[in-house]
């Protein structure tokens, strides 16, 4: 019985919750992984996807001195490996009409977004380690471990060659269709709320 729980575990959570978002997103606002590996939806990474993506854009719209122009983001939350572990991929690009553009970061912002996302996926009961960005670069692109309990050998299909060749990997995605000052407002109080909050993850 034992063995089996090891099994199920190491395939991901089956019943993960997904914590209200800083911004009322309803789940189904959150554009899950297209197909399922053998079968699997990955309920996990869903879960996981989806915390992160609502922390990461509370992080990013809290930025001080960061302008947005009058166009869509697009945020993205993708799986994948690095040195045999599993990492989680964080990217954001603006959408025009059908072209999409990278989201341009100065290193302050870089910072306050990395020192906020781990504070606010904490405060969602996600424990988020070491987090990385492409200091070389002035575009959004973070990364770090992935929080769960996903194995990527007992998931069948996980990261195996497309037809294309490329590694199929899912990824989840939040569009906001703008950047209003309602939701920065809604930014800054979730920052202030991880801030001066005592009472550990939210329920």
């Amino acid at each position: 019985m034992l063995d089996d729980l090891k099994a199920v575990t190491e395939q991901g959570l089956l019943s993960p919750s997904v914590k209200p978002s800083f911004f009322g997103i309803d789940p189904g606002g959150f554009v899950g992984p297209q197909h399922t590996f053998e079968g699997s939806p990955l309920p996990e990474f869903c879960s996981i996807s989806r915390n992160i993506l609502d922390c990461s854009t509370a992080a990013l719209l809290s930025t001080p001195d960061l302008e947005f122009p009058a166009s869509s983001l697009v945020m993205r939350c993708r799986l994948g490996e690095d040195r045999k572990k599993l990492m989680l991929y964080l990217t954001a690009t603006l959408a025009v009409g059908e072209q999409t553009f990278p989201l341009e970061l100065k290193e302050e912002s870089e910072v306050w977004i990395g020192s906020n996302l781990r504070s606010l996926a904490e405060v969602k009961g996600t424990a988020v380690g070491s987090i990385f960005w492409d200091r070389d670069g002035r575009h959004w692109f973070f990364f770090f471990d992935y929080p769960g309990k996903m194995v990527r050998d007992k998931v069948p299909g996980l990261g195996s060659p497309r037809g294309d060749g490329k590694p199929r990997w899912p990824e989840c995605e939040l569009l906001l269709d703008s950047v209003t000052a309602t939701l920065r407002e809604e930014a800054r109080r979730a920052i202030h709320f991880v801030q001066s909050t005592t009472e550990g993850s939210i329920q």
